[in-house]
C-alpha cells in the first residue's frame, strides 16, 4: 500500500464509486476525510473510560491494527506518518483529557497539570501503537497490560488516580 501523502482524492472517489463532487460536498479536502475516518476508528476500537486505572482500553484497536497491518504501516510509518501521527494524537488528547477530567479530583497532592497526564498517556499509546503495527510481538491483551501497569500506576501517582 502507498502512503496517504501519496492517495489522490480521484483515487478514493474511484474506489468508493463515487462523483468527486460528491467527496467535496462532505469533505474539504482529504485530511477532512481522514480526520473522520480516524475518529470513527477511535470510535469503534478505543473505549475512554475514567473507571479504567489507565483511562483507555486499546485492546480492539491493537486487533484491528495486527489484522490489517499493512494499513497501520501505510499511514504511520510513510511520508505523511508525521501529518496522520498528529491527527491521532489530537483526537487522542481530546478523548483522553474528557475522561481524565471526569474522574480528576479536587485535593490531588501534585503540581502536575491534567495536560501534562494527557500527553504522558497518548504518548505511551502511540507507543504501543507503533510497536503493534511494526510487528506483533505481544498480543493484544499482553500491550493493553502493559499500558495499564505503566499508565495507570503513573496516574494514580499523580493524584488523578482512582479513589481508593
Amino acid at each position: 500500500q502507498r502512503s496517504f501523502a501519496d492517495l489522490r482524492v480521484t483515487e478514493i472517489v474511484r474506489k468508493a464509486k463515487m462523483a468527486r463532487a460528491t467527496f467535496y460536498a462532505h469533505f474539504a479536502s482529504k485530511e477532512e476525510q481522514l480526520h473522520e475516518r480516524l475518529l470513527r476508528v477511535l470510535r469503534l476500537h478505543v473505549r475512554f473510560d475514567p473507571h479504567l486505572p489507565a483511562l483507555v482500553d486499546a485492546t480492539p484497536l491493537y486487533e484491528h491494527l495486527q489484522a490489517v497491518p499493512k494499513l497501520g504501516h501505510s499511514l504511520l510509518r510513510g511520508k505523511s506518518a508525521a501529518s496522520v501521527e498528529a491527527h491521532v494524537s489530537a483526537l487522542l488528547r481530546e478523548h483522553v483529557l474528557v475522561v481524565l477530567l471526569r474522574r480528576a479530583k479536587q485535593d490531588r497532592a501534585t503540581n502536575i497539570s491534567a495536560h501534562e497526564v494527557v500527553d504522558f498517556v497518548v504518548n505511551m499509546l502511540l507507543r504501543l501503537i507503533y510497536e503493534c503495527i511494526d510487528g506483533p510481538s505481544f498480543r493484544p491483551e499482553q500491550l493493553q497490560r502493559r499500558f495499564d501497569v505503566l499508565v495507570g500506576g503513573a496516574i494514580q501517582a499523580t493524584g488523578f488516580g482512582l479513589a481508593r
